[in-house]
């Protein structure tokens, strides 16, 4: 688009100060052409200068005219973005259509070589980068411009760079058209042959227009198609250098890439061509101008650093030796201070039952629910360094049976003492990973009186808890049974906390359960009403809003939002096809259908939170989504993918191994007790089928809770404007937190300290994808059962687990060689 001339001397059809649709004042003819005249005018409603863009009439007959013009339209306003001429709106006035777009008061590039010539290396540099980022946005919009040449290239009084003429664009998935379109003298020459445009054709473009721009004269010198056809065949365009013996190497080389004759052998986006011309760093430019960069910005910038092959090898094999010795590591503590998961989940659901008809002299339900659950307080007296607190020889793996006379339809679609609520005929019965008794409730179907003289054998259920009846001291029952009952009966176990408290109806048992102090140790305490609910809905909404924004903003990363939430969705799916979620006798029943919904609202938030705080990650932390960016454009063997997989699980086993070791230190001092749940993991273990399905769902909630994390994070550091404080405040309290604000503990604060200092140095120093590999494996050898040992009834769910990690070891290793010999 021409500038605004001084005095104009073309006489268009409209006369300046003619007004258009009651909205354009003309103020005179600033340019015209074959795609039309263009007016500066006016805009009387938004009282600003605009450019009319008016289609020739004989464009306008001809077929397809008038749908290419609104094409334009169409098209460049898909298209937002500082190096873009912003198109406002199209209109007919007298039968003659026109766009209404942005006046860039200004020259074109065209105008300004045959000016001046070549333009300085500092100033093409610039303008080259401008040029690629505009570019480079249409093509992130799917949209190809097809006409890419120096006249479309505007420069406005301060330099900036605008293109214009969208006229020719496509989108990019409908550019199949071998109808030859745009300027011969810049098209590549598969184009002249008809065939299709791509991103490559229009790299071959864009070096045309660099080209000119550094040499200040053309690539390609015919005039008709068939001279330039002929000039394509003969050989590619002499390298600039032959041109300008001054050129820059680095611009020479990039140049000569871009106009091969083989779009394979052309870089192959217009984001490579930036990237390797001088100040090619299209990441830092958007941020130095205040901009939220483009995610393929993001994933074209440079990444520092690369493993050796042998660095690789040493991690890789290190990953793998460290979780084999954790394995084997574990199990061997576990032996040591006598602790154990026990007989198999078949053998203790079937003493469960077998406990069912005993103290009810009914058969079992033919309806059933079983879980694992752990009791943190139960370790070994030798361990506790105290008789005063004897544990009783009990295991800290509880396993929980519940009867009833029909289907469960828990309304969190998952079975749990509370959900669904007990009603008459439902029992409960806890055992331990031995199997012995731990707590037992039964809600019977008929109340009536004990027939006089009725006692209970208490003693039965004692010997079914492992526990001497004459041992125990009888003490006044305080409780309210949670079944109906007419008898309660309390007793003291030794000197330390322990007590038993029981409930019989009819003569027959309804409760009976072992008590730490006030604590039941099977049962839980009632949930509190639950806000969290209402919480998650609140910040959906907020998300959703803000998400629109994103949107309507053009800021949003849509693809990646719906590569994200699929995955979500998929992980979290798997749990309906586990054997967790009860079903009705026809195999589908409501659990299964409201895990489905579930696990679809997840991903739906998901969804929404990833398209409302990617961009505010994205715009204040680039550096660290580079890698997974790359990951979610389906670049799985990019080195800097592998590199992060490989460092993050290495150091989240390393992590873990320094957290498990200085617990077991700190208990053999006496100095605090060891914390099951750093030794036992209990996901999955029913089947090896739930052990792949739960690692699955496992690495799913990380990637969902290490964004969220993510995005607090970069709240922390914008909101203080100091990274370092805000790196400072997020790690006190995401240490207490993560340890349950336990005062109790110093030493495991401190190594929750630790290990999230680990998390914060690779996400500064590598990126998102090596934290989540972090938490990921950490996580893993936590909360899953590992045992090498094949005489242990859980060994193929440790294989699965061991399975999992080394193929993510495996890829990484492979991804980050990218190729590469894998020892030199």
């Amino acid at each position: 688009m021409p500038s605004k001339p001084a005095s104009s001397s073309f006489e268009g059809d409209f006369a300046p100060g003619e007004v258009l649709i009651g909205r354009y004042r003309v103020i005179a003819l600033v340019g015209e052409g074959g795609m039309g005249q263009v007016y500066l005018a006016d805009d009387l409603v938004l009282g600003q200068p605009v450019a009319l863009k008016f289609l020739p009439p004989h464009l306008a007959e001809r077929d397809g005219g008038l749908e290419r013009f609104r094409a334009e339209v169409r098209h460049a306003r898909e298209v937002t973005h500082p190096n873009v001429a912003r198109v406002h709106d199209i209109g007919e006035f007298q039968g003659r259509h026109f766009l209404s777009m942005e006046f860039v008061d200004g020259e074109d590039l065209a105008s300004l070589i045959r000016r001046i010539g070549r333009l300085p290396h500092e100033k093409a540099a610039e303008i080259g980068q401008q040029i690629c980022a505009g570019l480079a946005e249409a093509h992130r919009r799917g949209v190809l411009h097809r006409d890419l040449k120096p006249a479309n290239v505007m420069l406005d009084g301060e330099g900036r760079v605008k293109l214009t003429d969208f006229g020719l664009a496509v989108s990019a998935q409908a550019s199949g058209s071998s109808a030859l379109a745009g300027t011969p003298q810049y098209m590549a020459p598969e184009q002249l042959a008809g065939l299709p445009a791509d991103e490559r054709s229009e790299v071959y473009s864009l070096g045309l227009v660099l080209y000119e721009l550094y040499t200040g004269r053309r690539a390609l010198r015919g005039r008709t198609i068939e001279d330039l056809r002929r000039e394509h065949e003969e050989g590619p365009p002499s390298p600039p250098s032959s041109v300008l013996s001054e050129i820059e190497p680095l611009v020479d080389a990039m140049l000569t890439r871009c106009l091969a004759r083989d779009p394979l052998q052309r870089p192959s986006s217009v984001l490579e061509v930036a990237r390797g011309m001088p100040g090619g760093d299209p990441l830092a430019a958007a941020l130095a101008r205040g901009q939220t960069p483009a995610p393929e910005i993001v994933a074209a910038a440079e990444v520092k650093g690369r493993l050796s092959p042998r660095t690789a090898l040493l991690l890789a094999v290190g990953s793998l030796l460290l979780f084999v010795g954790f394995a084997f590591g574990r199990t061997w503590y576990l032996d040591r201070v006598g602790v154990s998961y026990g007989k198999a989940p078949a053998v203790l659901d079937e003493r469960a039952r077998e406990l069912f008809s005993q103290l009810t002299s009914e058969p079992a339900p033919g309806f059933d629910a079983h879980w694992y659950a752990l009791e943190n307080k139960f370790l070994p007296a030798g361990e506790q360094g105290s008789e005063a607190t004897p544990t009783l020889g009990l295991q800290p793996l509880l396993r929980h049976t519940r009867f009833g006379p029909e289907a469960f339809t828990p309304a969190g679609g998952f079975v749990s003492v509370f959900d669904p609520m007990p009603t008459p005929g439902t029992a409960h019965v806890v055992l331990d990973a031995s199997g012995r008794l731990v707590s037992w409730t039964h809600w019977p179907t008929s109340i009536g009186k004990a027939a006089p003289g009725t006692d209970v054998d208490w003693s039965q259920l004692f010997a079914l808890a492992g526990l001497d009846m004459q041992a125990a001291v009888p003490i006044e029952a305080e409780f309210v049974p949670r079944a109906n009952a007419g008898e309660r009966r309390a007793w003291k176990i030794g000197d330390g906390p322990w007590r038993v408290q029981a409930a019989a109806l009819d003569g027959r048992p309804v409760q009976f359960e072992l008590l730490d102090g006030e604590r039941s140790i099977g049962w839980p305490p009632a949930p509190r009403p639950d806000v969290s609910l209402w919480v998650i809905l609140g910040f959906t909404a907020v998300a959703a809003l803000v998400a629109w924004r994103n949107l309507r903003q053009k800021r949003a990363y849509l693809s990646g939002a719906v590569v994200v939430g699929g995955f979500e969705l998929a992980t979290h799916l798997v749990l309906a096809f586990d054997g967790t979620v009860p079903t009705d006798p026809m195999g589908f029943g409501a659990s299964l259908f409201l895990v489905l919904a579930i696990a679809a609202g997840t991903a739906l938030r998901v969804f929404l939170f990833f398209l409302a705080l990617e961009p505010f990650a994205r715009r204040h932390w680039p550096g660290a989504l580079i890698s997974w960016t790359r990951l979610l454009e389906g670049r799985f063997q990019d080195p800097a993918v592998g590199r992060e997989v490989l460092v993050g699980s290495f150091a989240g086993i390393c992590a873990t191994l320094v957290i498990v070791l200085s617990g077991a230190a700190l208990a053999a001092l006496g100095l605090q007790t060891v914390t099951v749940g750093l030794l036992f993991g209990i996901l999955g273990i029913s089947s090896p089928i739930q052990t792949l399905f739960q690692v699955v769902h496992f690495w799913g909630d990380t990637v969902m809770y290490g964004g969220i994390v993510l995005a607090l994070l970069v709240a922390f550091r914008t909101l203080v404007r100091r990274a370092w404080l805000g790196n400072a405040i997020w790690l006190v309290l995401a240490s207490l937190m993560m340890s349950g604000f336990n005062f109790e503990y110093p030493a495991m604060i401190a190594a929750m300290l630790g290990a999230l200092s680990a998390f914060l140095v690779l996400l500064t120093r590598l990126g998102f994808i090596a934290v989540v590999a972090f938490a990921g494996v950490g996580g893993t050898l936590t909360s899953q059962a590992l045992t090498l040992r094949p005489g242990d009834w859980y060994f193929a769910s440790g294989l699965i687990s061991l399975l999992v990690f080394g193929l993510l070891v495996v890829w990484g290793y492979r991804a980050s060689l990218s190729g590469r010999a894998a020892v030199r």
